[in-house]
């Protein structure tokens, strides 16, 4: 499958509702009843209530752009869509969130040494920025399906970081791909390594993800690289009808004078290329013969005959070619052009052929597709245009209005509603324990001041937060225990039986 690429002329800009107004709804939308949320819904207020609002384990795939962390105030065009929305991404000191970062500690303590490191090697904002994230993160991976994913959009301003925060929350274990978007055209006249591209981090959950292998159009230059032959029909590229190693029976065979055994190689027709060219009437070609499929590209006038001597091979014209295989390298999908409709002016706006991209690859029709910081609403318009129900989140009321238009503008007979309720959770489980020294008071209390792992007994202050498990859905205190600094740098992120494994083999413990 190809994903698309279209332009198309821009609208007026439309009508900002104000935040009283945001309780109405434009249609039935479909119900996302495991995620305990109304399906086609755009939340109006702060992600974190309503991230803690959504159901464990209910959401298929995850698509988020938040902050980056880049130093920058940000506003859009007074005359575009989106004018009016600003918003300064610069993290101090004073952002820093001491009851967020507690919580973290207690529901995941890895994170909490990867926002300690960014403070000692970058600085306080940098840590901050990092504890913002991480307490929504963390819901991200509750809310998660074990089969889903889901992709981090980011720049080189923290990338770096939140790859490491990333790999403490969900595992690093589920880290998929490391994906590169060019986003801008190759610079001039710079005297340093430009940026010209965006990271995309794709994690997935660890039962078996959804993935449906998409291709991409080929970029412009492929074109004059590759299709450098041309006939009556149009330009094609050929490639081999043989391939290596000799085989008996008909692969081996003479066909129309041309012995391929006396090269060493044996008949390897491509049965995709004959599928392409009768799609209407494919389902007999995998009966066929290697023989009968020669005849069969011959008669289609596929095989391009050397001008000398040589091996035959079969031909590829454009309107048949497939299209790139998906890679971790994005270079065709371009900027969002001037007069686009999905144009809006907001800052940081990415193409929707890019989420389209990432939709169509991660999930299937039907599925629940989440983006907690919407913005201008790409990903939910992207989910909407292919058959896939979407909750978007986004603090500013301005992007009702421009989401709206969108909708109206971009998808058939759009359905969803606009609220600033926060969702309740439906499916019963208890909240997240809050007082981190009442739970480290409780745990030392059931060790009896003992290190879960070498069993020492040690003073309070030298026992540290550790998980039981790896991270899944559901936290509370049962999945918190207690270790020694040693114990817990020796575990890493492997379980208890590889830590009492090497502390047998160490001497520590010993058999009773």
């Amino acid at each position: 499958m190809l994903t698309p690429n279209f332009r198309l002329e821009s609208e007026p800009c439309d009508t900002v509702p104000k935040i009283s107004d945001l309780r109405f709804n434009l249609g039935d939308g479909r119900m996302a009843a495991q995620a305990g949320v109304d399906g086609n819904t755009l939340y109006i207020g702060d992600n974190l209530d309503i991230l803690r609002g959504l159901n464990s384990e209910s959401v298929d795939l995850i698509y988020l752009n938040p902050p980056r962390n880049s130093g920058r105030s940000y506003r859009a065009s007074a005359t575009s869509r989106a004018g009016g929305v600003e918003y300064d991404d610069t993290w101090t000191a004073d952002h820093m969130r001491r009851d967020w970062l507690k919580e973290i500690e207690l529901r995941q303590p890895d994170a909490v040494s990867v926002i300690n490191m960014a403070r000692i090697i970058h600085d306080a904002g940098m840590a901050a920025y990092l504890t913002f994230m991480a307490v929504r993160l963390i819901e991200l991976r509750r809310a998660l399906k074990l089969s889903g994913s889901i992709y981090m959009h980011c720049s080189p301003h923290a990338s770096y970081y939140l790859k490491a925060l990333m790999d403490g929350i969900f595992g690093h274990e589920q880290f998929k791909s490391d994906i590169s978007w060019r986003r801008r055209p190759e610079p001039s006249g710079s005297r340093r390594w430009r940026s010209v591209h965006d990271a995309l981090l794709f994690y997935a959950g660890p039962r078996k993800n959804r993935w449906r292998q998409v291709r991409q159009a080929h970029p412009p230059e492929h074109r004059d690289r590759y299709y450098t032959s041309e006939d009556e029909r149009g330009r094609y590229q050929h490639a081999p009808l043989t391939g290596a190693g000799l085989m008996r029976g008909e692969r081996g065979e003479v066909w129309r004078g041309i012995d391929p055994g006396k090269t060493g190689r044996h008949w390897n027709v491509p049965v995709s290329v004959l599928k392409r060219a009768l799609p209407r009437d494919e389902s007999y070609i995998d009966s066929l013969g290697p023989i009968q499929r020669l005849d069969l590209l011959e008669q289609l006038g596929l095989v391009h005959w050397p001008m000398h001597q040589g091996m035959p091979r079969y031909k590829i014209y454009e309107d048949l070619a497939e299209g790139a295989i998906l890679s971790d390298l994005i270079t065709t999908i371009q900027p969002i052009e001037s007069r686009a409709t999905e144009e809006t002016g907001w800052p940081g706006q990415v193409p929707i052929e890019l989420l389209e991209l990432i939709i169509t690859a991660s999930s299937d029709p039907g599925d629940l597709v989440l983006d907690p910081f919407c913005g201008s609403g790409t990903a939910c318009v992207a989910a909407q245009k292919l058959g896939r129900s979407w909750v978007g989140i986004e603090r500013l009321e301005h992007a009702a209005g421009v989401m709206s238009g969108r909708l109206r503008r971009e998808t058939d007979s759009p359905e969803y509603t606009i609220t600033p309720d926060p969702p309740r959770r439906t499916d019963g489980e208890s909240e997240y324990p809050t007082d981190s020294e009442e739970i480290r008071r409780a745990l030392y209390a059931e060790q009896d001041g003992r290190c879960k792992g070498c069993e020492e007994k040690l003073p309070a202050h030298l026992l540290t937060l550790d998980r039981v498990e790896p991270p899944t859905g559901r936290r509370g205190r049962s999945s918190l225990q207690l270790l020694c600094l040693y114990c817990k740098s020796v575990r890493g992120d492997r379980g208890m039986d590889y830590l009492t494994a090497q502390l047998f083999r160490q001497g520590i413990l010993r058999a009773t």
